[in-house]
């Protein structure tokens, strides 16, 4: 009994985590040059860009007009430029700029500022710990059926990461 009682307050604590992370991610985003809806945009273009909107609405499984919504915003703050394809001067691609290649990259993987409460030696702990449950989650999970692109890319950049990690340890 006293392990599921146990069990019952780390899983609390877990939740207040969360749930405090996402109040901070947040605070982070509401100072960032990109809003949600248009990182989206930013991170689907760095898997391919010179794409049309049409494709870039299909990629993201977003109405067309709100991507040209985004896309239009993007351009005002040089993080994408449209160009007239050169086989259908009707059709618009979308391409990023180098600041918004720069931008899609800080999108998938920022270093929250919450990680300075802990020593090194807690990271290693933590660290040690966040992969022994995210192995567990991924046994659990079947990851080839997701259909959202933005979680794909998110996992596909999360295995080359832990990929690379692995390697260089």
């Amino acid at each position: 009994m006293a392990d599921l009682i146990e069990k019952h307050q780390l899983a609390a604590k877990l939740f207040e985590f969360t749930s405090l992370q996402h109040l901070a991610d947040e605070q982070v985003e509401r100072h960032s040059p990109v809003f949600r809806g248009q990182n989206k945009v930013l991170v689907a273009l760095s898997e391919g860009d010179n794409i049309s909107q049409k494709d870039l609405a299909e990629r993201l499984d977003m109405s067309v007009q709100s991507t040209a919504e985004f896309v239009a915003k993007l351009v005002k703050k040089d993080f994408v430029t449209k160009t007239k394809s050169p086989t259908d001067g009707r059709i618009q691609l979308i391409q990023l700029t180098e600041k918004g290649r720069h931008e899609a990259e800080k999108s998938l993987f920022y270093i929250p500022e919450y990680l300075d409460y802990l020593s090194p030696e807690e990271w290693t702990q933590l660290a040690a710990m966040l992969d022994k449950m995210n192995d567990g989650i991924r046994d659990h999970l079947k990851l080839d059926g997701i259909q959202n692109l933005g979680t794909r890319i998110m996992l596909s950049q999360l295995n080359r990461k832990t990929t690379t990690e692995h390697n260089n340890q």
